[in-house]
């Protein structure tokens, strides 16, 4: 009867089920296989997706248009039916058991990426041959564990072709573990699953030799046709792989062909032998499906639970550093079981005060799996079978990949072994072998579990799978955990234990072995053990093992025995006369089962012509040295009666010659005794010669038993050293690979590397290294600071000990002599201890790269320089656009202050100077925002003078001092005595100053102080502007001179402003070589802003503006030339009031027109007009030889320095923007007077 690998029963659907697993990229895919897939296949598909657990899913929605099938989202259990789609909810975990789909749950610890593989382990287990995995687009690894358990347990698995995939790493892990049938696009696999399921029912195998049906001479005819194709598969596949699958049970063996007739398409054995013989590439196919590999960390983790508790805490008990422990790994795969094993003894390693070194020999035929083991990269979805602890401690992450550390790695050995026919390990403290016997007959069965009791020492465990049992030998282990699988080796027992086939002696005679016993101790004898026991009891006895198994007699004994015709038996109930079979059956049974003596009914017998009873004891005995229980079976025999004596009375009267006779007959009894003393005292003799006889032949066995022991030692220390020889043979390869691929990538790079020890001499050099330095062959091992280089660089031995010293990173950017640039990085050298060991000093050419860089520098600058100009021109026409109606309403103000009305009433002079310095206001605002821009492109042109600060203080203080009186504002303002000359900018410093003081107006309230002093030090003026007005939070006082920040709470934007006047006063003082500082001891407590310049003692000083009378102008003929009429009348009014004669013009043509007849003393130009720009008309003036003496003034809303440069360049003598106020122009025009 086949055995089951797992602990649950088939699934009883007659269907097959489909699990569709996928991930980024998958929807996509399902849409194409479900639009190709038909609607009655007979089918069920489960579709298993990582989806948010934070969103609902509307996927079975967006499925159910593509298919006439059902499509349903699972979120509860649910009956799997035929012609259905199953697709799984957001947040759950979705299983399968028999015939249902069960949800459940998922924790937010669990890891998303294994709910695939959850699903398909459990499709494996209840579903079997009739399961079908696939893996579409994905990232990540999910799936890749899954798959391998269904191609275990005889499902079929496929993939979605790579380039097809959206997101091709699920697809690409499935097809890395080599457990892929079909690797399509998606499109192409329904049918191909159709194509699959009918041609498996077609399938026609041989059957099993008691079941098999030779009805008709067709059947028997097919059946020996197929019998035929089988032996010659298992040849061929014999031959050419070297593995011989005759041991594997009948069953195994054809349901692996099956999956390869199924996969290729064929419908009996003899095409599939047609087929081997043609593609001697299936061979290997057939192999990798015969020895699938398939297992996974911890399987069954309430066995390995028992096994760290019950077992290792007795393998670890009073052993030392010198005594390791020794694990076998038989059938270990691709590792997972080998390094579970690991974990746990390093784990109980560690709990011991010593820790126990321990060793695990692994072994498998399969030598794609084990190299896969040696390697111990496994994906990422393993996380779903060991803690978060192990994984931090064991694993360290890989990509999408987790790998063994080394320190767990190096303790375990890997090599090629095959347990049926290789010597096996000795000394062996605990062998495992899961899942490994259930596919091995039972005579192959007896075979390894006698090898591992042989491995194992006295009294070591042995790990099966969940459906293996060690009891196919009895006497050979006792069971320590039943449901674990977990038995003890029997140390009391001998057994003919066969050696493998590969060891065995010639013409394949297996010799018989003897336990081996542990090292330093007596060797065990039964005799010894008997004679103890038989001076406590005197009868006739038997010793009996657990099962009833005689290990010794006495020698009285074996007239109670019986051996019949046939192969003899060592059962004591098979041996002993049927007469007492039956009560010590029964007094044996009872022993076993009381521990206590019993002894059995008196049983009546016969022999030799006389009758006895026999009395019979079975008394359980348990010995410590041989830590086995064993039965002592005594007899006694019992007279039935007794024979009387018959005496009667002797004739007083003898006959002489009676007498004479009776003499002669005394005298023959007499002789007779001493012949039968002397003939004793000869049967002693011989007796006790036979007994040396016997010593000597149990000597001569014991030391022939303990060569054959020690032959067996040796050919397992040969089988280790085989193995240890395997393993340092792959890593030398592997080593050999690594350097070969290393001294490739020297050769073949083009970086300039040198390898220097902590002492900086050389160890490896690369050739490119040698454009640097002047390296040779010959100069390794010379320190590399005696060697000369090509670089401007002195800091080669700083740098190379800072890089020792900090173990980090030291990267510079160096120049060589020939001018070639190099990027050199010195890296502290690592060995796999994480040692440092030196440094690695890399040069890498990036001459080129610096020149790209260059290039890309100069475009990128050009780039920035070309957006700055846009931004300019933009904020240029912006700035014109509103200072045109600042320029109006200016014109308008100052028309209405200076009418007569208004010098009569004083609130039409109060409108109007409000008006002017609201407009001021706004004007300075717009200047502000192109100064900043100008002042961080480095564009701002500052035009320094000796300029008295003193007065432009005074002057800015006295035109705020009326609004201060109005609001009942104390304005306080204190000066020095004499003029404070610094070297500066005046438009600038006057920006500074009414600035400072237009904040203090604007955020002191009514009956608030402001004070304005203006102090002198030996090198430099100090402006304090204070205020007692609603302050500024410490907190923001940082930040108060940033772009954009009003610092002085939330009410500070209801007051006006944007916040860039004390981030341009920060700037301006900067350019002048001053500082700027701001206090304040919180909010409603004022603030103090200082500024402190440098001053020049002794010089001129330029005083700014000053009054002019309002006859200023009279007998000027002005030509005013703008083409907004609103404009030019309101300047036209003013200029007239201060005495001027002003002719119109609202264009260019129009203005060339009026000097021909009537040249003017005085232009005022604007410049953008439309038609003939303000440029073009005064260069065609400046034409004109007899105009070139008139003086002419560019009026603009355009302020930029190129902008006055351009007006100054075309002919204008000077440039004012907008709005100009009327003492400004005064003041330009009285300048051009005086030159």
């Amino acid at each position: 009867m086949r055995k089951q690998s797992g602990g649950k029963p088939p699934s009883r659907l007659p269907f097959p089920v489909v699990g569709l697993g996928a991930s980024a990229g998958g929807i996509e895919a399902l849409k194409v296989f479900l639009e190709a897939l038909p609607a009655r296949s007979g089918a069920a598909f489960v579709v298993v997706l990582h989806l948010s657990p934070e969103h609902s899913s509307n996927l079975s929605a967006v499925l159910q248009p593509l298919t006439e099938m059902p499509v349903s989202q699972v979120t509860e259990t649910v009956t799997i039916e035929p012609n259905h789609v199953y697709v799984i909810a957001p947040a759950l975990a979705m299983t399968m058991s028999d015939d249902e789909l069960h949800v459940e749950k998922k924790e937010v610890t669990d890891v998303s990426a294994a709910s695939i593989d959850l699903f398909f382990r459990s499709l494996a287990a209840a579903h079997r041959e009739r399961a079908v995995g696939i893996v579409l687009s994905g990232a990540g690894s999910d799936g890749s564990v899954g798959i391998t358990r269904i191609k275990e347990l005889g499902g079929i698995t496929v993939a979605q072709a790579p380039a097809e995939a959206e997101h091709s790493s699920m697809p690409h892990a499935a097809i890395a573990t080599g457990m892929i049938d079909f690797t399509l696009p998606a499109s192409e696999m329904p049918q191909r699953l159709l194509d699959f399921w009918k041609n498996a029912k077609q399938i026609r195998l041989p059957a099993e030799p008691e079941g098999a049906d030779e009805d008709t001479e067709t059947n028997r005819a097919f059946s020996e046709s197929n019998e035929r194709a089988l032996r010659e598969i298992m040849i061929i596949l014999r031959t050419r792989t070297a593995h011989d699958f005759r041991h594997y049970k009948r069953a195994t063996v054809l349901r692996r062909i099956e999956r390869r007739l199924q996969v290729n398409g064929f419908t009996d054995l003899q095409q599939y032998r047609d087929y081997l013989h043609v593609h001697p590439e299936e061979t290997a196919a057939l192999l990798q499906d015969m020895l699938i590999s398939v297992t996974n960390f911890f399987r069954d983790k309430e066995a390995y639970e028992a096994l760290r508790k019950e077992v290792l805490p007795i393998v670890f008990r009073n052993r030392t550093a010198e005594e390791p422990v020794r694990v076998w790994a038989a059938g270990c795969a691709t590792g997972e079981e080998a390094y579970s094993i690991a974990m746990l003894l390093q784990e109980a390693s560690a709990q011991t005060s010593e820790h126990v070194p321990f060793q695990v020999f692994a072994t498998d035929i399969d030598e794609r799996a084990i190299n896969i083991a040696r390697d111990g990269l496994y994906p990422e979805s393993i996380a779903a079978d060991v803690d978060a602890t192990r994984m931090k401690q064991f694993f360290s992450k890989e990509g999408a990949h987790f790998r063994i550390k080394k320190e767990l790695r190096e303790r375990v050995l890997f090599a090629l072994h095959n347990v049926l026919s290789d010597p096996p390990f000795s000394r062996l403290d605990l062998v495992c072998c899961r899942n490994l016997l259930i596919y091995l007959d039972r005579e192959a069965q007896i075979d390894i579990l006698r090898t591992f009791h042989f491995a194992l020492r006295p009294g070591g465990h042995l790990f099966l799978g969940t459906s293996e049992a060690a009891d196919t030998v009895g006497g050979l282990f006792a069971v320590v955990d039943k449901k674990a699988r977990i038995f003890r080796a029997n140390v009391a027992v001998r057994t003919d234990t066969p050696l493998p086939i590969a060891a065995s002696g010639a013409h394949g005679v297996r010799p018989t072995l003897s336990v081996l016993q542990p090292p330093g101790k007596r060797k065990f004898s039964f005799g010894d053990l008997h004679q103890r026991l038989v001076e406590q009891y005197a009868p006739p006895s038997v010793l009996v093992n657990r099962e009833s198994e005689i290990v010794h007699l006495s020698d009285r004994a074996g007239r109670f025995l019986h051996y019949a015709g046939g192969e003899p038996s060592h059962n004591i109930l098979a041996a002993v006369r049927p007469e007492l079979r039956l009560e010590l059956r029964t007094a044996i049974y009872q022993a076993l089962q009381t521990q206590r003596s019993v002894e059995a009914r008196r049983v009546r017998m016969d022999r030799e012509g006389r009758s006895f009873f026999v009395n019979m004891i079975a008394r359980p005995v348990h010995d410590d040295e041989a830590n086995a229980d064993f039965i002592l079976v005594l007899f006694d025999e019992v007279e039935d009666s007794m024979v009387g004596s018959n005496g009667g009375q002797a004739d007083d009267q003898r006959d002489p010659i009676i007498a004479q006779l009776e003499r002669e007959l005394q005298r023959t009894k007499e002789q007779l005794q001493a012949t039968i003393e002397q003939s004793e005292t000869s049967t002693e003799e011989l007796k006790a010669s036979n007994e040396e006889l016997q010593a000597i032949n149990e000597e001569l066995r014991s030391a022939t038993e303990e060569l054959e022991t020690s032959k067996e030692e040796l050919q397992s220390i040969n089988e280790e050293l085989t193995t240890v020889n395997a393993e340092l043979k792959a890593k030398v390869e592997e080593t050999s690979k690594i350097n070969d691929d290393l001294q490739n990538l020297i050769t073949a790079n083009d970086i300039g590397t040198i390898f220097v020890d902590r002492n900086m001499r050389i160890k490896r050099f690369t050739p490119r290294a040698t454009d640097v330095f002047s390296i040779i062959s010959s100069d390794v091992g010379r320190s590399l600071l005696d060697i000369t280089h090509r670089l401007e660089y002195d800091r080669l031995a700083d740098d190379a000990a800072e890089a020792f010293d900090s173990l980090r990173l030291i990267e510079r950017e160096l120049k060589s002599t020939d001018g070639r640039w190099y990027l050199a990085r010195f890296l502290p050298y690592r060995t796999t201890e994480d040692r440092i060991d030196g440094a690695v000093l890399s040069f890498v050419d990036i001459t080129s790269r610096r020149a790209a860089e260059e290039q890309l520098r100069e475009a990128g600058q050009a780039g920035l320089d070309e957006v700055e100009r846009r931004r300019d021109e933009f904020l240029a026409v912006v700035s014109h656009e509103l200072k045109h109606p600042l320029n109006l309403i200016s014109a308008s103000a100052e028309l209405i202050a200076r009418a007569p009305d208004a010098r009569q009433n004083g609130a039409i002079a109060r409108a109007a100077n409000t008006i002017r310095r609201t407009v001021m206001g706004q004007a300075q605002i717009i200047d502000d925002l192109l100064d900043m821009s100008r002042l961080r492109t480095g564009k701002l042109s500052i035009t320094r003078s000796a300029v008295d600060l003193k007065e432009v203080v005074q002057r800015i203080s006295h035109t705020v001092q009326e609004e201060a009186q109005r609001n009942n504002i104390d304005f306080r303002l204190s000066l020095p005595d004499e003029p404070v000359a610094i070297n500066a900018d005046l438009t600038r410093i006057e920006q500074i100053v009414w600035n400072l003081v237009s904040n203090a107006m604007k955020f002191t309230d009514a009956n608030g102080k402001i004070s304005v002093e203006l102090t002198l030090d030996e090198h430099a003026a100090r402006l304090s502007v204070s205020d007692t007005g609603i302050g500024i939070d410490a907190g923001m006082l940082p930040q108060i001179f940033n772009m954009f920040q009003q610092g002085r709470t939330n009410t500070a934007a209801k007051r006006g402003g944007l916040g860039i006047g004390l981030s341009l006063v920060k700037e301006l003082v900067a350019v002048h070589g001053g500082r700027v500082d701001a206090h304040s001891d919180g909010l409603g407590l004022g603030a103090t802003f200082t500024v402190e310049l440098p001053r020049i003692v002794g010089a001129a000083t330029d005083a700014g503006g000053a009054a002019y009378p309002s006859t200023f102008l009279n007998g000027a003929d002005i030509l005013l030339v703008d083409d907004d009429t609103e404009t030019v009348e309101t300047f036209k009014l003013l200029l007239e009031m201060e005495g001027a004669s002003v002719a119109v013009a609202t264009n260019g043509e129009q203005a060339l027109e009026m000097l021909d007849s009537t040249p003017p003393s005085l232009i005022l130009s604007d410049l953008g007009m439309p038609g003939m720009s303000g440029f073009e008309f005064i260069e065609a003036v400046r034409r004109r030889p007899e105009l070139a003496h008139i003086k002419a003034v560019a009026l603009s809303g355009f302020g930029r320095q190129g902008d006055v440069e351009d007006a100054l360049h075309a002919g204008f003598d000077a440039h004012l923007t907008k709005p100009v106020m009327l003492d400004a122009l005064l003041s330009t025009i009285a300048r051009l007077r005086a030159r």
